[in-house]
């Protein structure tokens, strides 16, 4: 753990490497920060967590095999201390609730200036969450609310997880699991798991793939 007179320690999952070594080289020259590298994908990010011990993992939401939110799911296993930054170019009302489900600090979108990035990075080592997530709500436009739960078990769902998948990843019973989407239809409208998944998609209420 780093005190008032360490520098932070930041590594950046990114497989875009330009991206990545952009970042990197422009916070290693802020007073205070240390970029110890970058991983192009979740499964090497997670070895160097475990071998470097980094304070803050700078991660973009869309990564080859394993995606940003469930690496930093990975990454908060591996190491619970670390404080996680999401930055995608995707811009989507679901995705801050689903990364805050997940354990990140903040969502930036991948144009945010430097400063801004380097604010986040602070700011998430010192504990805080920069997410907030009344300002998913938008009364002029209705849609169904989801908890934050439920919008978690709907994006594993169309991740192709079944129950017994998210029970495992979320700690809890298949029976729990089962509830939670037996409520996610029914707030959808949804007649079965894709069903719900396509309404999602279209309400906004999750990320759109590629």
């Amino acid at each position: 753990m780093t005190t008032l007179t360490d520098s932070l320690r930041v590594l950046v999952i990114d497989d875009h490497r330009s991206f990545a070594e952009a970042l990197c080289l422009a916070m290693s020259l802020e007073q205070g920060i240390d970029t110890i590298g970058h991983a192009p994908d979740v499964e090497s990010g997670v070895r160097m967590v475990l071998a470097d011990q980094p304070d803050v993992v700078v991660i973009d939401w869309q990564l080859p095999n394993v995606d940003g939110i469930e690496g930093i799911r990975r990454i908060r296993v591996a190491d619970p201390r670390v404080r996680l930054v999401m930055i995608t170019g995707h811009h989507n009302r679901g995705l801050r609730r689903l990364a805050a489900m997940a354990g990140a600090s903040a969502v930036l979108p991948k144009e945010s200036s430097l400063a801004e990035v380097v604010r986040c990075v602070r700011s998430a080592a010192a504990g805080e969450s920069m997410i907030d997530l009344d300002d998913d709500d938008e009364p002029d436009t209705p849609r169904p609310r989801l908890t934050p739960r439920e919008a978690e078990v709907l994006y594993l769902l169309a991740k192709g997880r079944d129950t017994p998948a998210i029970a495992n990843l979320l700690f809890l019973s298949i029976h729990t699991v089962r509830g939670y989407v037996k409520e996610v239809l029914r707030k959808l409208g949804a007649h079965s798991q894709l069903e719900a998944v396509a309404i999602a998609r279209r309400g906004g209420l999750m990320p759109q793939p590629d």
